[in-house]
């Protein structure tokens, strides 16, 4: 039998870690309290209907005493048929804080939208939204130092109208005129809660890997049509696909958020590379000798080096 397996371990953290020994930071809450920045303009366009210009607003939350000063960001979406809604709805606010609580930074935005006593234009007002999140996306790099956003990690999800938004942010070329030019407008992950796309043949090889959360029984945007639709094409040019069919459920379920935000947060851990090796002990049942196993988690910069004896490893 070969001698017991001794690592010595170096690590080199290039941020600070928030002490824990059972918390997981991108998965559990380590923040008890979130910062909120209420109402901060990122740009400004012409309403299509009432021919003002808008000015567009977000609220940002951000980790309270959090030490990182690069963290992967979220843009989330309101829906509301694009007549309604608000960033400021009660589950936007949650979906924020709890986003927040776990290192992430949010900002939930509003978009030009038809006034209710108009009847709104599709696909026209899905793409005013589109240009509209774009302009967020760039306005969360260029202050990226303001907020601790990282820049190559930035993340949309959206709901309904929003989750057309954001899905077409992500492969629609269209960058319009909202604000903050000169920054990319690039999405790393997207996530789609009960929406879709209308030109299906905008998304190419390569592009933003999509996560699919929509009811089997939607009576407002069809299931078969929208969410088997858009995994269909994802899958034919090869861009990464998951579709999370909440079986029976009907528009809007946010009654089921407890059982899909932590799909979205693994979501957003793999597509936004938020590993790291944060830690040897062996399992249950892989003592050793025998086999040691590594858990990971946090973000992707972080070097580890790890030395073993010669001889008494196998390293695979």
């Amino acid at each position: 039998m070969k001698s017991a397996l001794f690592i010595p371990l170096l690590f080199f953290f290039p941020q600070p870690r928030v002490p824990s020994q059972t918390s997981i930071r991108f998965r559990d809450p380590l923040f008890p309290q979130v910062n909120v920045f209420k109402g901060v303009p990122y740009g400004s366009a012409v309403n299509r209907y009432t021919r003002k210009v808008e000015t567009l607003l977000m609220d940002v939350y951000t980790p309270k005493g959090d030490p990182w000063k690069a963290r992967p960001a979220v843009v989330i979406v309101h829906g509301g048929g694009w007549v309604t809604g608000s960033r400021d709805k009660w589950i936007f606010v949650r979906i924020g804080k709890d986003l927040a609580s776990r290192g992430f930074v949010a900002a939930s935005i509003d978009y030009r939208m038809a006034p209710s006593y108009q009847v709104r234009k599709l696909p026209e007002s899905a793409e005013d939204a589109q240009e509209d999140t774009k302009a967020a996306v760039r306005f969360l790099r260029r202050l990226a130092g303001l907020y601790g956003v990282d820049s190559g990690r930035i993340a949309a999800m959206g709901s309904s109208a929003g989750a057309f938004a954001v899905v077409m942010a992500s492969y629609y070329k269209e960058e319009g005129k909202s604000g903050n030019p000169g920054w990319s407008s690039r999405i790393q992950a997207v996530v789609d809660l009960w929406g879709g796309i209308f030109d299906e043949k905008e998304i190419q090889p390569g592009e933003t890997p999509v996560m699919i959360v929509h009811g089997t029984a939607d009576p407002v945007v069809p299931y078969k049509k929208y969410a088997l639709g858009l995994e269909a094409r994802c899958k034919a040019v090869g861009v990464p696909v998951e579709l999370y069919p909440l079986q029976g459920a009907g528009h809007a379920p946010w009654k089921d958020y407890n059982k899909f935000f932590p799909w979205i947060l693994a979501w957003f851990h793999k597509h936004l590379r938020l590993s790291q090796v944060s830690g040897l002990e062996a399992l249950p049942g892989y003592a050793s000798p025998g086999t040691l196993r590594l858990a990971s988690s946090g973000p992707s910069n972080l070097q580890c080096f790890l030395f073993v004896s010669a001889g008494t490893a196998k390293i695979g």
